[in-house]
């Protein structure tokens, strides 16, 4: 396992928490994509006795969940957008407003309001995932 893997594993062993999430490559997924990650210590007689990852493509996952969301978007203006910590796109609802790898420049993404984009209004509301450092 990567220094990275190690890691995860370790805060995963160590949580008590419902699951651990983790955006972003983990070598024992694949070593090349950012995959999102919910993991869950097992336990068996009072020991951790190994760790379930269930892994998500958002590729594949984002455009039905944006399409829900969006009641299929019919005459919507509504563009929906999840960031990476550094603000960069990941999954768009528009990719031609928003496409994935852009970096949206908002100072500070903490609080809610309206942000102007190339030229554009987009009523922000940022919401946190748990954060997991390697």
């Amino acid at each position: 396992l990567s220094a990275s893997d190690e890691a995860f594993l370790q805060k995963v062993l160590g949580s008590d928490d419902a699951y651990v999430e983790h955006y972003g490559p983990l070598a024992f997924v694949d070593a090349c994509a950012s995959s999102l990650v919910y993991a869950k210590r097992l336990m068996h007689a009072g020991v951790a006795a190994g760790v379930l990852c269930l892994q998500f493509r958002l590729d594949d996952e984002l455009p039905s969940i944006f399409q829900v969301l969006l009641n299929d978007g019919r005459g919507s203006a509504t563009v929906l957008a999840l960031l990476d910590t550094q603000l960069r796109v990941i999954g768009s609802s528009d990719a031609l407003q928003l496409p994935v790898g852009w970096h949206l420049d908002l100072g500070s993404a903490d609080t809610a309001g309206v942000v102007r984009h190339m030229g554009r209004e987009y009523l922000l509301c940022p919401r946190r995932g748990q954060v997991f450092e390697c």
